[in-house]
C-alpha cells in the first residue's frame, strides 16, 4: 500500500471511530430495531465515503504516469552488400551540424573550443578577404585567401583546435569550401556543393556539378578533396539535394534528377564505386542509412 493510501486509511480511522461514538450515542436513545436501523445505514454510508476516496487515489495515480513516447518508424531493408543488411529510413533531422565551437552572432567569427578565434577581414584593394587567427595567449596569425572569391558566407567554424572550414556562395550552382591549416598557416579550397565529411574529418565528399552557364552540360561527379571520382551521371542528368552517409562511412546515399524519371536515389559502397541500389521517382528527401 502506497504512502496516499496509509494517509487515507488512517484519516478514515479517525473519522470512524468519532462518528461510531455519535452513532452509539443515538443507539442509546432509541430501542430495539430503530437502533439496529440506525447503526446499519451509517455504517453504509461510512463504506461509500471510504470507497470514493479510494477510487479518487486510483484515479490520480494513472494521471500522473508518464506519457509513452510513440515508436520509431520502421527501417526498410533495401539491399545487402557483403552479408551487410542496408536499410533505409526517414531522418528525424536533416543534416548533421558540427559542433565544435560555440556560437557567434557574426557569421564572420568562429571560435574553437580552447578559445581560439577565427575572423575573416576585408583585404584593402582586392576583393577576396584575410582569414585572421587570435591563439588563447593573444597572438595574432594572418594568412589572405588569394584568388578565393565568393558573395556570401554559408558555413564557418572549426573541425579541431587546427583546421578552420569555411565554405561560401559563389554563383547559383557553385560554391566553394575553404579549409585552412594553422600550423601550416595555409589554405586549400574546393568548388562544388553538397558538401560532407566523414566522422572523423579527414575525408570530404562533394559533387562537382555542371557550369551553371556553360553552353553545353557535362556530367556531375561526386568526388573527394583528392579528386577520386565516386560517382558520375549520364547525360540529361543532374545531382540534387544533398550526400548522406552512413555511420560506418562506407556506404553514400544520392539523388539524381532525370528528364525522363523525375527524382531519383541511389545508394553507393564508398570502398568499390559500386551503385548497390536504385529507386525510381521517390516521394522523400531525407532518409537514414541503416547498416546492419
Amino acid at each position: 500500500m502506497n504512502t496516499k493510501k496509509r494517509m487515507a486509511l488512517f484519516v478514515f480511522l479517525v473519522f470512524f471511530l468519532g462518528t461510531a461514538n455519535n452513532i452509539r450515542e443515538k443507539i442509546e436513545n432509541v430501542n430495539g430495531s430503530d437502533a439496529e436501523i440506525i447503526e446499519n445505514q451509517e455504517t453504509k454510508r461510512l463504506e461509500d465515503d471510504f470507497l470514493q476516496k479510494d477510487l479518487l487515489e486510483v484515479v490520480l495515480e494513472k494521471e500522473i504516469l508518464p506519457v509513452q513516447k510513440e515508436k520509431d518508424e520502421t527501417a526498410e531493408l533495401v539491399c545487402c552488400d557483403k552479408g551487410k543488411n542496408i536499410y533505409l529510413q526517414r531522418q528525424a533531422d536533416n543534416l548533421k551540424q558540427a559542433d565544435f565551437a560555440e556560437e557567434s552572432t557574426d557569421d564572420s567569427v568562429a571560435f574553437s573550443l580552447a578559445g581560439k578565434k577565427a575572423e575573416l577581414v576585408p583585404v584593402e584593394g582586392w576583393s577576396f578577404p584575410a582569414l585572421n587567427i587570435t591563439l588563447e595567449d593573444g597572438t595574432k596569425i594572418e594568412c589572405e585567401l588569394t584568388d578565393v572569391f565568393f558573395s556570401a558566407i554559408l558555413d564557418f567554424y572549426w573541425i579541431d583546435e587546427e583546421r578552420v572550414i569555411l565554405e561560401g556562395h559563389v554563383n547559383p550552382s557553385l560554391n566553394v569550401c575553404i579549409v585552412y591549416n594553422l600550423k601550416e598557416n595555409s589554405f586549400d579550397e574546393y568548388y562544388g556543393v553538397f558538401f560532407i565529411w566523414n566522422d572523423d574529418y579527414s575525408k570530404l565528399y562533394f559533387v562537382e556539378p555542371s557550369p551553371h552557364f556553360g553552353s553545353e552540360p557535362i556530367p556531375e561527379k561526386i568526388i573527394d578533396q583528392e579528386g577520386t571520382i565516386y560517382y558520375e551521371t549520364n547525360k540529361g542528368e543532374y545531382l540534387i539535394n544533398h550526400l548522406i552517409l552512413d555511420a560506418t562511412n562506407k556506404y553514400m546515399g544520392f539523388y539524381v534528377r532525370t528528364i525522363e524519371e523525375g527524382k531519383n536515389f541511389g545508394i553507393l559502397n564508398c570502398e568499390t564505386m559500386a551503385v548497390l541500389y536504385e529507386e525510381k521517382d521517390i516521394h522523400y528527401n531525407d532518409v537514414e542509412i541503416l547498416v546492419k
